[in-house]
């Protein structure tokens, strides 16, 4: 199979998984005015008078005020979302009796089967009327269809559009003959027919068999009739804001998903794009890399030979210029940076990088320096501009090259998304020293950060709070981006007359306000300081190269001189041995002189006796005699000198050889001289420069990857360097701006912000969505949103046309969910946890087994939802990363951070030992031995409060109740406040019933009427919590010795303790039987390291639930 193939099949996998999803309504106990449900047979009896817009003058009886106007949304064909399961059941042979105590527990827990849905949601006016185009439709029903009728076959987008495309023309008949007032009559038609539709029977989706059939539920939003002009203009946009009634608009709330559209599933026409774009070879490599198999892994990052790849990573020449603006003293993490340069380094032009944080390990601020290294390359591109005008195009978009740098944060968890947009514009998120400097349309982020009240802006108190710039902006949902566009374009918190002095808590003014009232430096001045801070950046960046380059050459030079002075001796030897054997020539050239000379005086002698005349002529035996001594004196002679003769030369080429020998020696030691001055020199250079360079921010080649003091700084990282690295980013922001200024007075540019409001709300028209963004991005440069609304506030962008994408909280994602961005996203950055919350099970998870045979066979456990999250797949392609040890099983993870920050003991060690073997390492102590924990101002010490009880519900009894309630009474009668504890529980059940118990019991709790907003935000099971923290954490566990199976199932895994223990940054208190729990896996550990701290005296205060009843 080819990678394409497998990735087209993956998907059509997901896609049939994603038609049953289930749309929840929102809980009755959630909302402030409690919807009413009415059945068939109700509206039949009562017909139109069951409906308030037909009945004004049962209002009251409804609950609503007269005087106040109303809108409505009507939830048509409701139904209990446990029916899905029901049907699944029946139709694939599947029942509750054929699972295991643990599974059933496990679906409980992970399947949002509570509640009710509907078939479809439209809104509906005051006097009745239909809002047509608020009708969305669920593919829920019409899915159970194809199931109960085996035509699964026919899950496909297209036989969903075109059955959709009948559903339109039928209702057209159905609002032909009935109008557009939704009466009751048409109410019922309607109902029946999507019914109809869906090729369902009514009774299919009855929990018990011949009960009512409900028919809908209506919800309502009530406000002034007379709303001020800047909220009339947008009342249909923004009904939340238009709501002057509310006590204080929270940052998100589930009536918004009251006003969306409802298809249950947001993710069905995104993977359906990415199906369409795999086919056509035109997918980006980061969506091809995430639905694909890794064949190559580097060094395990844990691991002691991972050091030299880590050091290359960090080099000082791969330091990004830019660097939030946060304290300077305070250095990132070793594997942070790594993570960020990695990240550069690998996504240059796109691609997939993940890194895998534990709790508190720095996972938002690992982000933060990837932004501002991304606004620090835009800007180079800004200051390479001859004039502003050169950055836009004769239409008045964006050139391209300052293009591919939108960035965009998207989770499937709200409050994730939410708290990085709002925390990083906060001046709580930069270092003081930094924030006179940073003024990017600041008036303008205050504007959009502030509450309101009763349809006003509220001032921003707290300093910390008060916004330094417009980096980033919350969106997705459409009433956020209506709000964003509301407050950004319009709104007038001064009217007309804009103070040129405003109080910061007040510095509330719209984008046009702002350019006219507020001075910005002028573009080449702005460019000018740009530049300035980069070059000095960049002179202490080259410093650091400098100082590596420069250690490099000094050791090199060392092992030079070193090697010189070695070589030394061979010099000394090859004379030494040519004056020996020129002494031995020498020697023997004298013998030999000698002995020529001595036969010179045996010939002379010889000669003297030479025979006469007529002894020659005769050749008598004398002269014979003579001749042949003669002549053998002449040959010795002959000899001798011919050896004379070549000892001679042999003494020659030894002298010239001790010449050249000499010469070369005398070069050499000039040549050892030479260097061991280049190396006084290098080493005078290196010493200078190590003045500059701090000596804890240099790599040590003898430190352990598990080292403490290695893991807490980053390599070249020190105070003088981070304050350049800011303020580059701090100049750059102020480039942003200044450009922006002068482009603002070019016509065609200011037409295309005009039209940025019709963007956001996704209508196009004649519009270039993509380019109109790329401008958007330029005022606002992150923006996130949730994935459930990633698909819509971008529908109209196309593959790989948003620079950046950054998924937080990867972990608790479902793996189809981020298709949508990665299909858009040139390059994805991933950062989670899959030791924390795992994903919901978004279907039973029979069914998505099921499904996911049909596509892929016996490859369906490597693909499927129930067993991986977005982390987990981003992970498994990531050559960088490490493996670790989960349940028994190696697990390869991606890029690791290990410095935690955010919690003391005991939540530290537990979570540490519980998931992470032990690996992480407190950022602010030398050791994990020197951890402190502290006692609670109110509550004491950190302790296990034992609850015995019977299980009255699932796994709730009221002890637990009790004991909760005594540890909030004793925190409020002390002087604590309730909105510093989470109040958290593994079980759907006991959060419930733990809601309920507190509002039957807990009037001596109120606190300024906090205790419903306390209940409705800080109790909540353990998934609701994931990516949020408190300064407490009282965690109720639940579960009796003879219903066991819940603690069981919780201490399966590290997840549930890990993130439960981990929300709380100062102290945890455990509520529940220890009996049950202590010995179990994880919770033992938690057991121990809670009871090795003193046990608080019980409180001297009265009994809070007897105080409570007697005063009933």
């Amino acid at each position: 199979m080819t990678n394409q193939q497998r990735a087209i099949d993956v998907l059509m996998a997901w896609h049939r998984i994603e038609f049953f999803q289930v749309y929840a309504l929102p809980s009755k106990d959630d909302e402030e005015l409690t919807p009413r449900d009415i059945n068939f047979q109700e509206l039949q009896q009562q017909g139109d008078q069951a409906l308030p817009w037909l009945a004004p003058h049962n209002l009251r009886r409804f609950g609503l005020d007269p005087e106040k106007a109303t809108r409505y949304t009507l939830n048509l064909g409701l139904f209990e979302k446990s029916a899905l399961i029901k049907i699944v059941d029946q139709t694939l042979g599947t029942s509750p009796s054929s699972l295991s105590a643990q599974q059933a527990i496990e679906i409980e827990q992970r399947l949002d089967s509570e509640g009710e849905s509907c078939f479809a949601q439209l809104t509906v006016d005051e006097q009745g009327i239909i809002d047509r185009d608020s009708l969305t439709v669920s593919t829920l029903p019409w899915a159970l269809g194809c199931l109960l009728n085996q035509e699964l076959a026919s899950l496909t987008y297209g036989h969903f559009r075109r059955s959709i495309k009948g559903l339109e023309e039928h209702m057209d008949r159905v609002f032909a003959e009935h109008g557009a007032i939704a009466n009751a009559q048409l109410i019922s038609r309607l109902v029946t027919l999507f019914y109809q539709w869906a090729n369902l029977d009514y009774r299919t989706l009855l929990p018990v068999p011949d009960s009512p059939v409900p028919c809908i539920r209506l919800s309502y939003l009530q406000f002034e009739r007379k709303p001020s002009p800047d909220q009339r203009a947008t009342d249909s946009a923004r009904p939340r804001e238009a709501d002057p009634n509310d006590v204080e608009d929270e940052d998100d709330t589930d009536i918004n998903d009251t006003t969306i559209p409802i298809l249950n599933s947001f993710y069905i026409e995104d993977i359906e794009r990415a199906i369409n774009s795999i086919r056509q070879g035109t997918a980006g490599q980061g969506l091809m890399r995430y639905l694909s198999q890794l064949a190559h892994r580097h060094v395990d990052l844990y691991t002691d030979q991972a050091l030299p790849l880590i050091a290359q990573h960090l080099s000082p020449e791969h330091t990004p210029a830019g660097r939030w603006p946060s304290s300077p003293q305070y250095n990132m993490s070793l594997m942070q940076q790594f993570a960020v340069n990695t990240t550069f380094k690998e996504l240059e032009q796109e691609g997939l990088m993940s890194v895998n944080g534990p709790p508190g390990t720095g996972k938002t601020t690992l982000l933060r320096d990837i932004i501002a290294e991304n606004l620090v390359e835009r800007a180079k591109r800004l200051a390479a501009l001859s004039y502003p005008a050169q950055g836009l195009d004769h239409n008045g978009y964006l050139i391209a090259s300052l293009t591919g740098f939108e960035m965009v944060v998207a989770s499937s968890n709200n409050a994730a998304v939410e708290n990085i947009s709002r925390e990083l514009p906060q001046y709580d998120s930069i270092d003081d020293d930094y924030r006179p400097q940073m003024t990017f349309f600041k008036s303008v982020a205050n504007q959009l950060a502030a509450r309101k009240r009763k349809g006003k802006l509220q001032p921003i108190l707290a300093p910390e709070q008060q916004c330094w710039g417009l980096i980033s902006a919350a969106m997705g949902a459409k009433a956020k981006r209506d709000d964003f566009s509301q407050r950004f374009f319009f709104d007038k918190y001064y009217g007309d007359n804009v103070p040129a002095s405003r109080p910061e808590s007040s510095d509330f003014l719209n984008l046009w306000q702002h350019f006219k009232h507020v001075s910005c430096v002028s573009f080449s001045q702005a460019k000018r300081d740009f530049e300035q801070a980069l070059a000095a950046f960049e002179q202490a960046r080259t410093r650091q190269v400098r100082f590596v380059t420069l250690k490099q050459d000094l050791n090199a030079k060392q092992q030079q001189v070193l090697a010189l002075q070695q070589a030394s001796s061979g010099f000394v030897e090859r004379r030494d041995r040519a004056e020996h054997q020129m002494r031995q020539q020498e020697s023997q050239l004298a013998s030999l002189s000698e002995q020529i000379d001595s036969t010179q005086d045996s010939i002379s002698a010889l000669t003297l006796q030479r025979p006469g005349w007529f002894a020659r002529w005769f050749n008598t035996a004398k002269s014979r005699q003579y001749n042949q001594q003669l002549a053998a004196l002449y040959q010795q002679s002959s000899l001798l000198k011919a050896k004379r003769n070549n000892h001679s030369g042999q003494l020659a080429t030894l002298r010239s050889e001790l010449s050249e020998v000499t010469m070369q020696q005398q070069a050499h030691e000039r040549q050892i001289e030479s260097e061991q001055h280049a190396q006084r020199a290098l080493q005078a250079e290196w010493v200078a420069l190590s003045q500059h360079i701090h000596p804890d921010s240099v790599p040590k080649p003898s430190a352990a990857i598990d080292q403490a003091s290695l893991q807490q700084n980053a390599y070249w990282q020190e105070r003088a360097i981070n304050d350049l690295r800011s303020t580059v980013f701090i100049t750059a922001m102020t480039l942003h701006q200044a450009w922006l200024y002068e482009v603002k007075r070019h016509n065609a540019f200011k037409d295309k912000v005009f039209q940025l409001s019709d963007c956001l709300k996704a209508k196009p028209h004649e519009l270039n969505s993509h380019k109109l963004w790329q401008i958007l991005f330029m005022f606002v440069p992150v923006i996130s949103t949730t994935f459930a609304s990633l698909g819509r506030m971008f529908a109209n962008l196309e593959e790989q046309s948003i620079g950046w994408l950054m998924i937080d909280e990867a972990g608790q994602a479902v793996p189809q969910a981020a298709i949508g961005g990665l299909w858009r996203a040139k390059r994805t950055v991933v950062v989670g946890d899959p030791l924390q919350i795992e994903p919901v099970f978004t279907a039973p998870p029979v069914l998505v087994d099921h499904l996911m045979e049909l596509s892929l066979g016996d490859e369906k456990q490597q693909w499927s939802p129930e067993n991986w999250s977005v982390q987990e797949l981003a992970d498994r392609v990531n050559p960088y990363g490490c493996s670790l040890t989960v349940q028994g099983r190696a697990k390869w993870i991606g890029i690791p951070l290990w410095v935690h920050r955010r919690c003391i003991n005991p939540m530290f060690a537990i979570a540490n030992k519980a998931a992470y073997q032990e690996r992480m390492i407190h950022g602010n102590h030398v050791d994990n031995r020197h951890v402190p924990s502290v006692v609670h101002g109110q509550l004491g010490p950190n302790r296990w409060v034992q609850a015995d009880g019977q299980c009255v519900r699932k796994q709730f009894y009221p002890e637990l109740g009790l004991e909760t309630l005594k540890l909030l009474h004793r925190l409020v009668s002390q002087g604590g406040a309730l909105k510093d504890v989470y109040v958290i529980s593994p079980f759907k059940a006991v959060k419930h019933e733990l809601k309920q118990y507190l509002r039957q019991h807990g009037q001596a709790l109120q606190q300024d009427k906090g205790l419903a907003t306390f209940i409705k935000h800080n109790i909540g099971t353990v998934h609701t919590f994931q990516g949020k923290e408190s300064h407490t954490v009282i965690l109720v566990l639940g579960c009796d010795r003879n219903k066991p199976g819940g603690a069981v199932w919780a201490s399966s895994k590290p997840n549930l303790l890990n993130v439960a223990v981990t929300r709380a940054k100062k102290n945890l208190f455990v509520v529940g039987d220890s009996r049950v729990w202590a010995d179990k896996l994880y919770f033992s550990d938690c057991f121990i390291q809670l009871n090795e701290r003193p046990e608080c005296p019980d409180s001297p205060s009265v009994d809070p639930v007897s105080t409570t009843e007697d005063t009933m």
